[in-house]
């Protein structure tokens, strides 16, 4: 890129984002005893250096518990789906039930409908009508689910996610504001039925682009502070966002689209204003570093983030604490938390210094944050921490999940790690 800034002086930010450790309601003990962390543990490739994820395969869930058990998480992200809440009931109840009876609390995700396809087109699912009544299909799914979950032998959830990812147009037709109120509705009926039951409920994951588009118009349009919402602009989006935004842009870079980048922001601004009026308990978003990295397209970038001198074994510079400012800034009475946090390259010393932001708990965010263990299909996508085996171990675990068991059974530690070139 072309342009550079020279600004050290530390920014209240930069500040919050080396905090101490600290604790809250849930940790009244103290740091020796809290244990923030989770994780989804899904498919990956045999080897780490397979970095598109060709050949990827699962692990048992037996397999699953023992890494889990390995890493030493506290929380299991899983998910239920009505088609599968109707056709395999005492299935996915078994499944859910062995994480339980193994002492780990559950973070569930429900999702009223997955994406088809149709023709080699993916076909967005579009979020359920009159959700807040008690007589629509989604009202009943949703009470038989925790009805059944809050029954004797069954440990109910620590967390109902309502849906995956709200503001991701791949998985959800969010073309207008009726859409994103009819999600609204959902996590109204989730939260009426839950809360007499004792069960917290979060939203479904504000994605990272979407929030750092959103997290830098706030910083430049309601705090005026522009020349710090360029400078984050500049370290948390690809080129081809930041060059949209700010001009003149290199010859090398293609525009990410203006219309794209404020719709993004329309719909974030409009869940976040209406959030307030909703008595959900954790506001939620989904992060990955490198975060300029993510969903990175060489064809619009001029090559690779790499190439072009970003750092695979670094967080962003200043990234998650703008953003974690921003959401601290409208969060009103919820708390901020993630059950989905990764990383788009292999390195170990990446993982550490995230999981050290994190472990600070800035603007006293994280008392839980749940990692993506799993290969994604491209080179900016999630990278699991293990591998995943045909025969005996079956499993092994890679340097970023040594890494991260490691800094959960010491969280002051500072293991060693080695850092991909």
């Amino acid at each position: 890129m072309s342009v550079f800034f020279t600004a050290c002086k530390k920014t209240e930010v930069q500040k919050n984002e080396s905090i101490s450790f600290v604790t809250d309601e849930n940790s009244q003990l103290g740091q020796a005893v809290f244990n923030p962390w989770g994780v989804l543990i899904t498919s990956s490739t045999s080897s780490p250096s397979d970095i598109l994820g060709l050949l990827q395969q699962d692990i048992s869930q037996q397999d699953k518990i023992a890494l889990a058990q390995d890493y030493g998480v506290k929380y299991i992200r899983t998910s239920v789906d009505k088609n599968e809440w109707d056709t395999d009931r005492t299935g996915f109840l078994r499944r859910y039930d062995n994480f339980t009876d193994k002492g780990f609390s559950m973070l569930l995700t429900i999702t009223w409908a997955d994406a088809t396809t149709s023709g080699g087109v993916l076909i967005p699912a579009e979020f359920p009508k009159n959700a807040t009544s008690p007589t629509s299909p989604y009202f009943r799914f949703i009470t038989a689910m925790v009805d059944s979950l809050t029954a004797k032998g069954h440990v109910p959830p620590a967390v109902i996610v309502v849906e995956n990812e709200e503001t991701n147009k791949t998985f959800h037709r969010i073309n207008d504001t009726t859409d994103n109120r009819r999600y609204l509705l959902m996590i109204e009926a989730v939260t009426s039925i839950c809360h007499p039951k004792g069960i917290k409920v979060s939203n479904g994951g504000i994605t990272l682009r979407a929030l750092t588009y959103t997290a830098w118009d706030w910083l430049k349009n309601v705090r005026h502070r522009e020349d710090e919402a360029q400078e984050f602009a500049f370290n948390s989006m690809p080129p081809s966002s930041y060059y949209t935004l700010y001009k003149p842009k290199p010859a090398d870079i293609s525009y990410a689209g203006l219309d794209n980048i404020n719709s993004q922001i329309a719909m974030v601004q409009y869940y976040i204003d209406n959030y307030k009026n909703i008595s959900f308990d954790y506001l939620n978003f989904h992060w990955y570093e490198p975060a300029i990295a993510r969903g990175w397209l060489d064809n619009l970038n001029g090559g690779t983030p790499w190439s072009r001198g970003i750092s695979k074994n670094d967080t962003s510079a200043g990234a998650l604490g703008h953003v974690l400012q921003y959401l601290n800034a409208v969060k009103e009475d919820k708390k901020v938390i993630s059950n989905e946090i990764g990383q788009v390259t292999q390195s170990d010393c990446l993982t550490r210094k995230l999981m050290k932001k994190i472990q600070s708990r800035p603007y006293y965010a994280f008392s839980i944050a749940s990692w993506y263990d799993g290969d994604g299909t491209d080179a900016y996508d999630a990278k699991a921490m293990h591998n995943s085996l045909l025969a005996l171990p079956f499993f092994t675990k890679r340097n970023t999940g040594i890494t991260f068991e490691k800094l959960i059974s010491n969280p002051d530690g500072f293991p060693s790690c080695s850092p991909l070139q």
